[in-house]
């Protein structure tokens, strides 16, 4: 365990997710249970820090029209509260990087 991020609140569900960074040593056979993770893939973190992997747009949901974040990469869409997740981790490699130099 490396660490807690700041809690992120959901808007679709009115969830509070407290999340925290870990690391998972390599090679490791996830267990995935169906009832709660639909898929499991990974994005280099160079590819999440480049600016052109991130995309600002409009959806519609539910009839309403709302701005949205998200992350684009390899056919993948991260949005919504991991989307801000991933970015509240971004912004804190980012920081650190920049205390070390």
């Amino acid at each position: 365990m490396l660490g807690r991020l700041d809690a992120i609140h959901t808007f679709s569900s009115n969830f509070c997710i407290t999340p925290f960074v870990g690391k998972i040593p390599y090679p490791h056979t996830l267990r995935l249970d169906a009832r709660e993770v639909d898929d499991v893939f990974s994005i280099p973190l160079a590819v999440l820090i480049d600016p052109t992997t991130t995309v600002a747009e409009t959806w519609t949901m539910d009839g309403r029209t709302i701005p949205v974040t998200a992350y684009r990469h390899d056919g993948r869409t991260i949005w919504g509260a991991t989307q801000r997740i991933t970015a509240s981790l971004i912004d804190l490699v980012i920081a650190i990087r920049a205390d070390q130099d």
